[in-house]
């Protein structure tokens, strides 16, 4: 059974948006480490951007390969597999920051896991409708996102409380996750697939022209480059700078913090894709691990897949987390 926080675990406000009640660590003049967390490469999209911070980090990557993709996963299923995971990895790993970069997983087991583990900070990702509802001019927006994300309670509160009166084209697509993740590990990219989803959004709306896109998964800025190539009249929205700015505020924050709540940053903004990206380091500083070394998606395999881990400052050495089987 799912853990429910005092608010009740279905609740938008005590899933994401409240307040943080767990302290920050104090800051230190070496590396942060932080963890993020996704059933496949998606959460790449936000490693990029925390790279690029200010602040010194050393991050750990964990896809879950065995148990790919959560969006398809029962909600019993996903709150226990995060603790499992979240357990194996603080046995083993000394974690300041923990991420969930996967908008079905943050809604669903952030309260459990938040619980069971009140001494380290998690911050998830929510599809980023307050932002695009503030900024939309036509008075129609899209939301991409998995099917289980469109489906979820939690999405349309999102919408009722941010864009009452706005047309919101909601497109679950589950080809776009395989298509992402075949992406990262062929370097190909079937752009008419892309060309589909785009046909799609734009049959979905009802008169009202859409100027935005909300990217609801994390493997979708991976492609947004692409994806703004087929439509660049579109504002394409995705997680990835907002989540880098808090983890940033939460690790930057000093013991004054301890007795302050801080809410977790709406993700907003675009960028570039994963594709472009020429970030590294001298030495690589981050490491890449994995549920199974069986399963597909099958990472260590890939060259152009190491070869663009490599580029973000990750070890080519492919890890496995044991006893996640």
């Amino acid at each position: 059974m799912q853990a429910k926080n005092s608010s009740g675990h279905n609740t938008l406000e005590a899933t994401i948006i409240s307040e943080d009640q767990q302290a920050s660590p104090a800051a230190t003049d070496s590396k942060h480490k932080v963890l993020v967390l996704d059933s496949g490469v998606g959460g790449l999209s936000i490693c990029k951007h925390l790279l690029a911070s200010s602040h010194p980090l050393s991050l750990d990557y964990f896809s879950d390969n065995h148990a790919f993709p959560y969006g398809e996963k029962s909600e019993s299923f996903i709150v226990e597999r995060l603790n499992a995971i979240v357990d194996s990895f603080l046995q083993r790993i000394d974690s300041d920051l923990i991420i969930i970069a996967c908008n079905t997983a943050s809604t669903i087991a952030l309260p459990s896991l938040r619980q069971n583990h009140s001494d380290t900070p998690f911050v998830g990702v929510v599809p980023a409708i307050k932002t695009a509802a503030a900024n939309c001019q036509s008075g129609a927006f899209a939301l991409l996102a998995t099917p289980g994300t469109v489906q979820r309670k939690y999405t349309q509160e999102l919408i009722d409380r941010y864009a009452p009166e706005q047309e919101v084209v909601a497109v679950g697509s589950a080809e776009l996750v395989q298509l992402v993740e075949g992406f990262l590990l062929s370097g190909e990219l079937q752009q008419s697939e892309l060309a589909k989803i785009i046909a799609h959004i734009k049959a979905q709306a009802s008169g009202r022209p859409i100027d935005s896109v909300v990217l609801g998964c994390t493997h979708f800025p991976l492609v947004q480059q692409q994806l703004s190539a087929l439509e660049p009249n579109w504002e394409w929205i995705e997680s990835g700078p907002a989540i880098a700015a808090r983890v940033e505020s939460l690790l930057g924050e000093t013991a004054k913090a301890e007795s302050s709540n801080a809410n977790v940053a709406d993700c907003d903004s675009t960028a570039q894709a994963i594709d472009g990206l020429t970030h590294s380091l001298p030495t690589p500083q981050n490491q890449f691990w994995v549920s199974s070394l069986q399963a597909s998606p099958d990472y260590q395999h890939s060259n152009h897949f190491l070869r663009k881990i490599k580029e973000l400052g990750f070890s080519a050495e492919i890890k496995l987390m044991e006893g996640l089987i």
